[in-house]
């Protein structure tokens, strides 16, 4: 047996037309369909969270961060990052 006819046997010849291709791949990403379905959930508003309550979620898990024998030394510098930019941001929002 030919290489070629290996990985090329006849009997698995695909004969797609292009049409039917492009129809099949954007379906896939259509959503005409997930539209009529989301249409029957109900969203509710989130609540706006302040700066402040921003800032007292983040303290906890830093704080048990902190506790941990073997903390994970980037969590606890990331969440350090997100209270320093939210006070920053908190500051900016104060009127002089």
């Amino acid at each position: 047996m030919k290489i070629d006819e290996f990985l090329n046997p006849a009997e698995e010849e695909v004969t797609d037309n292009l049409d039917d291709l492009d129809s099949l791949i954007l379906s896939q990403f259509s959503t005409e369909g997930a539209e009529s379905e989301d249409n029957d959930e109900v969203y509710e508003m989130l609540p706006k969270i302040s700066a402040n309550e921003a800032l007292e979620a983040l303290y906890k898990p830093r704080l048990f961060e902190e506790q941990q024998a073997d903390g994970n030394r980037h969590l606890l510098k990331e969440l350090l990052h997100q209270e320093r930019a939210l006070i920053e941001k908190k500051m900016k929002s104060v009127p002089d």
